[in-house]
């Protein structure tokens, strides 16, 4: 068992088919994407509040725009699971 430093190394950076930069992207993608998600489920929690404090006739269109915005923030969340 005569492994030198470098090896140590090599097999660190190494890990199967992906080397350590491309884990690092592909983990900061999918952080990111769970950070959207998180981000848009507060902004609809936030446009549900807001709605019930100022009475507008367009509050259903508003609505919809935040939860559309959680279905793509779930695509987003997905797509980065699916590529990583």
């Amino acid at each position: 068992m005569n492994t030198t430093i470098e090896e140590i190394i090599n097999r660190l950076i190494h890990i199967g088919d992906m080397n350590l930069t491309s884990l690092f992207f592909k983990a900061f993608a999918v952080l990111l994407s769970i950070l959207y998600l998180l981000y848009t489920i507060i902004a609809h929690r936030q446009t549900k509040l807001m709605i019930r404090t100022l009475h507008t006739n367009n509050h259903g269109v508003i609505l919809l725009i935040s939860t559309i915005q959680i279905f793509v923030a779930l695509a987003v969340v997905a797509l980065a699971f699916l590529f990583v």
